[in-house]
């Protein structure tokens, strides 16, 4: 969507700024590489960063009273945002050119929650509220909204289309809580482009319509496997994967997303706090 003309200037300067350079860059680049792997850490903590400072802001936006601080807040609120969004079309770059990068469910976990955390948050529902109302006062414009809904998107439709692993993804994406089809379908009939649209907006548009209806059928395929899974083989942390992972020593078990989510910060086992030495999944065992 990178066509999108409230997001036109970014783009430009994507496209023919440093965007070129830093593809041919990550296409010589070894995804199992030591640099790329603190490379990509690196991306994801900047982004938590921007994400969290910007959300912070544009909330003491929201409930400032008196104008020199709305002046001064609504300034800080747009640096930050040109900041995440410059974040997010990196991550973007790298969805393009280097979707395998994300076949890690921890990597691909963490990319979910940021995308569905800012989608939830300046598009409908309760979450963004607080935006809209924003838009409303002319405090921020559509075209901020623009400027990140358009990576975003194009980020989770480089990684959901990628042939080897694009069903990963897809299960993924759909078995996070957040994920909210209402918010999908505002994205479907979002005004992207003005004026006349051209092939290459069409084929942009028709892949975001290819890739709901991805969705959809990958939900009611979720919930028909859901509706013959005993209650009892579900992970008792998120309760909508089953248990597919041994916890080495203590043998305590959970699905694989959370119990590789939580050691990120934490080795210690969700339920007896002991630490723990290694993972096993289930499908290890049958092998």
């Amino acid at each position: 969507l990178s066509s999108s003309s409230a997001a036109s200037d970014v783009y430009k300067r994507q496209e023919y700024g440093g965007g070129k350079l830093i593809r041919r860059t990550l296409r010589q680049i070894r995804i199992d590489s030591g640099p790329f792997t603190m490379f990509l850490n690196s991306l994801f903590n900047y982004l938590n960063w921007a994400v969290t400072e910007t959300n912070f802001t544009l909330k003491s936006l929201h409930e400032a009273t008196d104008s020199s601080s709305r002046r001064q807040l609504q300034k800080k609120s747009l640096t930050l945002a040109e900041i995440l969004v410059n974040l997010l079309l990196a991550i973007e770059a790298v969805s393009r050119e280097l979707p395998k990068s994300f076949q890690s469910n921890v990597n691909a976990t963490r990319l979910i929650e940021l995308m569905l955390f800012l989608l939830n948050r300046i598009t409908i529902g309760s979450d963004s509220a607080m935006f809209n109302s924003l838009l409303k006062s002319g405090l921020m414009s559509k075209d901020l909204q623009s400027n990140i809904l358009a990576p975003c998107v194009g980020t989770l439709i480089n990684l959901s289309k990628h042939n080897s692993k694009s069903s990963d993804f897809l299960n993924t994406l759909v078995m996070d809580p957040a994920l909210n089809m209402d918010v999908v379908s505002f994205l479907t009939q979002y005004t992207w482009f003005s004026g006349k649209i051209r092939t290459k907006q069409k084929r942009q548009l028709g892949a975001l319509k290819m890739w709901e209806k991805e969705l959809q059928n990958c939900i009611a395929s979720k919930s028909a496997k859901e509706s013959t899974i005993d209650d009892a083989l579900l992970c008792q942390i998120c309760f909508s994967r089953t248990m597919d992972c041994t916890f080495i020593p203590c043998a305590h078990k959970s699905c694989f997303s959370c119990i590789s989510r939580s050691m990120m910060s934490s080795t210690q086992c969700f339920f007896c706090r002991q630490e723990i030495t290694s993972l096993q999944k289930d499908e290890d065992e049958q092998k």
